[in-house]
């Protein structure tokens, strides 16, 4: 779908070439991201990670507050 996307982009766009790149690296960053994230919470308790959670909402709920 994302490859579509960057065609039908690049016909109706004008997008630079470097655009182009940086998209597809943020694209593995995020591929990459996501496989190393899976590993770390399937190996993860039940609990902690709840409890990670709740942290996270918290601190970012924080964030917006301010």
């Amino acid at each position: 779908m994302h490859i579509v996307k960057i065609l039908v982009y690049g016909k109706l766009v004008n997008l630079l070439p470097d655009t182009i790149n940086l998209g597809l690296l943020m694209g593995l960053a995020m591929i990459f991201g996501t496989y190393v994230a899976n590993r770390f919470i399937k190996n993860m308790k039940k609990e902690v990670f709840q409890k990670y959670v709740a942290v996270l909402l918290c601190v970012v709920g924080g964030l917006y507050a301010v």
